[in-house]
């Protein structure tokens, strides 16, 4: 693991490879894997990633490429 953050009740770590990983709470779609299902087990969301930050229920992702996710 790269870079980990963490929310309220969830957490978003970058691996080596500069993919992105989710698991926690995701009532409000902060994990941002397309559900409001709760992951009890780390989902992977997406690639190419440089960093990740989080606030109470939203995640921002930058990649690699320069360009900026939220969700």
């Amino acid at each position: 693991v790269l870079s980990v953050a963490t929310g309220r009740r969830y957490i978003m770590f970058i691996k080596t490879d500069g993919s992105l990983w989710a698991c926690g709470m995701n009532s409000f779609g902060q994990l941002g894997d397309g559900t409001e299902k709760q992951r009890t087990k780390p989902v992977k969301i997406m690639d190419k990633v440089a960093s990740v930050a989080i606030s109470q229920y939203s995640t921002m992702a930058v990649k690699k490429d320069g360009s900026l996710w939220a969700w």
